[in-house]
Protein backbone atom coordinates (compact mmCIF):
# COMPACT_ATOMS: atom_id res chain seq x y z
CA UNK A 1 0.00 0.00 0.00
CA UNK A 2 1.53 3.22 -0.98
CA UNK A 3 1.73 6.21 1.27
CA UNK A 4 -0.57 9.16 1.65
CA UNK A 5 1.29 12.59 2.36
CA UNK A 6 -0.77 14.47 4.75
CA UNK A 7 -0.32 17.99 5.76
CA UNK A 8 -1.59 18.99 9.28
CA UNK A 9 -1.60 22.51 10.92
CA UNK A 10 -3.54 24.38 13.52
CA UNK A 11 -4.03 27.65 15.78
CA UNK A 12 -3.40 30.30 12.46
CA UNK A 13 -5.64 32.98 14.25
CA UNK A 14 -5.71 34.97 11.10
CA UNK A 15 -2.05 35.27 10.68
CA UNK A 16 -2.36 35.17 6.70
CA UNK A 17 0.98 35.28 6.30
CA UNK A 18 1.42 32.30 8.21
CA UNK A 19 -1.13 30.53 6.28
CA UNK A 20 0.19 31.69 3.56
CA UNK A 21 2.79 29.81 4.15
CA UNK A 22 1.45 26.81 5.12
CA UNK A 23 -0.06 26.27 1.58
CA UNK A 24 2.71 26.71 -0.47
CA UNK A 25 4.64 23.90 1.75
CA UNK A 26 1.88 21.71 1.37
CA UNK A 27 1.74 22.62 -1.96
CA UNK A 28 5.35 21.79 -2.14
CA UNK A 29 5.04 18.89 -0.78
CA UNK A 30 2.31 17.75 -2.96
CA UNK A 31 0.23 16.86 0.22
CA UNK A 32 -2.80 14.46 -0.97
CA UNK A 33 -4.94 16.58 1.84
CA UNK A 34 -4.66 18.84 4.53
CA UNK A 35 -5.92 18.73 7.62
CA UNK A 36 -6.59 21.67 10.21
CA UNK A 37 -7.37 21.03 13.70
CA UNK A 38 -9.13 24.30 14.45
CA UNK A 39 -8.98 28.77 14.95
CA UNK A 40 -8.97 29.66 11.45
CA UNK A 41 -11.27 32.08 13.59
CA UNK A 42 -12.40 34.11 10.92
CA UNK A 43 -13.47 34.67 7.44
CA UNK A 44 -10.52 36.36 5.84
CA UNK A 45 -8.19 33.17 6.46
CA UNK A 46 -10.28 31.25 4.01
CA UNK A 47 -9.17 33.21 0.64
CA UNK A 48 -5.68 32.11 0.94
CA UNK A 49 -6.51 28.36 1.46
CA UNK A 50 -7.81 28.39 -2.14
CA UNK A 51 -4.41 28.47 -3.47
CA UNK A 52 -4.24 24.52 -1.97
CA UNK A 53 -3.76 21.58 -4.72
CA UNK A 54 -5.71 19.49 -2.57
CA UNK A 55 -8.53 18.72 -0.39
CA UNK A 56 -8.80 20.19 3.32
CA UNK A 57 -10.96 18.89 5.90
CA UNK A 58 -10.87 21.33 8.94
CA UNK A 59 -12.08 21.33 12.69
CA UNK A 60 -13.67 24.40 14.35
CA UNK A 61 -11.76 25.55 16.72
CA UNK A 62 -12.71 27.27 20.08
CA UNK A 63 -11.51 30.83 19.00
CA UNK A 64 -13.94 30.80 15.50
CA UNK A 65 -15.85 34.34 15.70
CA UNK A 66 -17.89 33.31 12.43
CA UNK A 67 -18.63 29.93 12.09
CA UNK A 68 -20.96 30.89 9.43
CA UNK A 69 -18.89 32.18 7.16
CA UNK A 70 -16.26 29.89 7.94
CA UNK A 71 -18.42 27.39 6.78
CA UNK A 72 -19.35 29.28 3.85
CA UNK A 73 -15.65 29.42 2.85
CA UNK A 74 -14.45 26.06 3.30
CA UNK A 75 -17.45 24.98 0.70
CA UNK A 76 -14.61 25.89 -2.29
CA UNK A 77 -11.32 24.30 -0.09
CA UNK A 78 -13.28 21.21 1.64
CA UNK A 79 -15.32 20.71 4.69
CA UNK A 80 -15.31 22.02 8.43
CA UNK A 81 -17.06 20.23 11.10
CA UNK A 82 -17.64 20.77 14.65
CA UNK A 83 -15.15 18.64 16.64
CA UNK A 84 -14.84 15.97 17.63
CA UNK A 85 -15.69 13.79 14.44
CA UNK A 86 -14.20 10.85 12.40
CA UNK A 87 -13.53 10.49 8.44
CA UNK A 88 -11.61 7.74 6.67
CA UNK A 89 -8.52 8.66 4.39
CA UNK A 90 -7.98 8.00 0.56
CA UNK A 91 -6.03 4.69 2.45
CA UNK A 92 -8.21 3.36 4.37
CA UNK A 93 -7.10 5.06 7.69
CA UNK A 94 -10.01 6.36 10.27
CA UNK A 95 -8.54 9.55 11.43
CA UNK A 96 -10.13 11.56 14.54
CA UNK A 97 -9.83 15.61 13.96
CA UNK A 98 -10.50 17.91 16.85
CA UNK A 99 -9.01 21.03 18.32
CA UNK A 100 -8.52 20.25 22.09
CA UNK A 101 -8.08 17.02 23.03
CA UNK A 102 -10.31 17.20 26.14
CA UNK A 103 -12.64 16.72 24.04
CA UNK A 104 -12.62 13.31 22.89
CA UNK A 105 -14.22 10.47 24.91
CA UNK A 106 -12.17 7.85 25.86
CA UNK A 107 -11.84 5.40 24.54
CA UNK A 108 -11.54 5.55 21.10
CA UNK A 109 -12.33 2.27 19.28
CA UNK A 110 -11.26 2.13 15.59
CA UNK A 111 -9.55 5.00 14.77
CA UNK A 112 -6.15 4.98 13.92
CA UNK A 113 -5.13 8.50 13.95
CA UNK A 114 -5.94 11.41 16.20
CA UNK A 115 -5.34 14.95 15.51
CA UNK A 116 -5.42 17.92 17.89
CA UNK A 117 -4.24 21.07 18.64
CA UNK A 118 -5.28 24.26 21.24
CA UNK A 119 -1.87 23.66 22.87
CA UNK A 120 0.42 25.44 20.02
CA UNK A 121 2.80 23.19 20.64
CA UNK A 122 3.64 20.78 17.98
CA UNK A 123 3.42 17.05 19.58
CA UNK A 124 3.62 13.50 17.71
CA UNK A 125 2.74 10.44 20.16
CA UNK A 126 2.55 6.59 19.34
CA UNK A 127 0.55 4.05 21.10
CA UNK A 128 1.76 0.45 21.46
CA UNK A 129 0.57 0.49 18.26
CA UNK A 130 2.26 2.19 16.37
Amino acid sequence: MALMRVGIFADTHDHLDNIRLAVAEFNRRECEIVLFAGDLVSTFAIPPLRKLNCRMIASFGDNEGNKVGVRGGMQIVGEIGEPPFCFRLADGKRVLLTHQRELIREPVDGVDIIVYAHTHKPRIHRDEAG
